[in-house]
């Protein structure tokens, strides 16, 4: 019976896409709206989300008849946070996901814990007291001072005080983090409704996998030529926290729509060049799949004539931003001139090499590889509300139609 759903949900899946869908940003709608559901989880390593998430682009890659379509399979480690009971500081409870947020490389923790204020001020204190078995929370909401905010990090990343957790107090948007490793504290990141509390109570369960299987989903077009344009996109995201859905809107079922929606598009062309479309697992994590595909390439990275990676891409009214464009200024100008000649009026900045995103471990191997994101209006950043409603999808159109004309430029 489930076999026959299955079959059931991909025939009736590729009539919708085959039958519906003219428009290229109704596609994107239909993807993103999938990707960020209840049953992709957040596209973490909870309810095997990841695989799920594969499973779901092989099958459009499949449908939309790009001829070589494969898996990657790696392992890693990942921590994430899989029951919370209890977070309440003084007797105020927090709502995970609204005004607190537990780091998914935190220890399982239960108890009721002191809690200690860390300021620009007295932040050199705290080396020279014992704060074993306290919280330290750090006040970064009444400062931008720099160096303050690069100790707080360091000292929340190793924790030389040997404390019982730190809690970041924040106005602002609150960040999850995925992670490989459980750590023997916990760090959380809270409203600064919960700056002057002085007790917090904890009954959290975390769980940590040594080894755990995931893939790379690859899609290859051959072209006239051998020589390869490369798309990448990342497709993991925050997974969930207790009953909270990160859903990854932005960051980045976007880029995953605009691939598929690339390749249904080559697929049925003619192409210059060859074109390598991948999906890469543990971006989150740290860049874990498209380093391990760097490493372990299925074809042979020399080929590669450019490679675009693409994450949050959601926006675009502000334009997009290409990160080591100023390296790589040939496909810069590349992109510019199609930008013009097809009048797509997208405003193209430039940024210098960073190592930010699934283009680094190419660029590390020779490979022409810039990052592309888009700016504009769009969720939180590794927050629940990073959904399809608060994402414009503004240049979507465009910004298809300039990646496309690069393969046959």
């Amino acid at each position: 019976m489930i076999a026959f759903r299955s079959l059931l949900c991909f025939y009736t899946l590729f009539f919708f896409f085959s039958t519906v869908f003219a428009q290229d940003k109704e596609l994107a709608l239909k993807i993103i709206s999938d990707l960020t559901s209840d049953y992709y989880a957040g596209r973490g390593y909870q309810k095997k989300a990841d695989r799920k998430t594969a499973i779901y682009i092989e099958n459009l890659l499949k449908q939309f008849q790009v001829p070589n379509v494969y898996r990657q399979y790696l392992f890693f480690p990942v921590s994430y946070i899989t029951k919370i009971k209890t977070i309440q500081f003084d007797t105020i409870p927090a709502k995970p996901g609204k005004n607190v947020i537990i780091y998914h490389n935190s220890s399982s923790i239960k108890g009721t814990f002191d809690i200690e204020k860390c300021t620009k001020e007295n932040i050199s204190d705290l080396f020279i007291k014992d704060f074993s078995g306290k919280f330290i929370l750090f006040d970064t909401s009444i400062t931008e001072n720099t160096k303050y905010n690069k100790e707080m990090y360091s000292i929340v990343r190793t924790n030389p005080i040997k404390c019982k957790g730190f809690i970041i107090c924040k106005s602002k948007n609150l960040m999850q983090i995925q992670s490989s490793k459980t750590l023997p504290w916990v760090t959380l990141e809270a409203d600064t409704i919960f700056l002057n509390a002085k007790h917090i109570t904890l009954n959290i369960t975390s769980k940590h996998i040594p080894r755990y299987k995931s893939s790379n989903v690859i899609g290859f077009i051959p072209g006239i030529s051998d020589s390869i344009v490369v798309f990448t996109a990342h497709y993991d995201h925050m997974g969930i926290l207790g009953n909270v859905l990160f859903p990854g809107a932005n960051d980045n079922a976007s880029g995953v729509a605009t691939i598929l929606d690339i390749g249904r598009e080559l697929s049925f062309r003619k192409n210059k060049y060859s074109v390598a479309l991948i999906f890469f697992t543990g971006e989150e994590l740290g860049l874990l799949g498209s380093s391990y595909f760097a490493n372990n390439p299925t074809f042979e990275l020399s080929k590669i004539k450019y490679l675009f990676n693409l994450d949050v891409i959601g926006s675009g009214e502000n334009g997009i931003t290409v990160v080591n464009g100023s390296q790589f200024t040939d496909i810069v100008e590349l992109l510019k001139k199609i930008n013009e000649e097809q009048n797509l009026q997208i405003d193209i900045k430039i940024r210098g090499v960073s190592n930010n995103s699934d283009h680094a471990p190419f660029y590390e191997k020779g490979v022409k590889a810039v990052f592309i994101y888009a700016m504009g209006k769009a969720g939180g950043y590794h927050h629940p509300s990073d959904v399809l409603e608060n994402m414009s999808l503004a240049k979507y159109n465009e910004i298809v139609k300039l990646l496309l004309t690069v393969v046959n430029h």
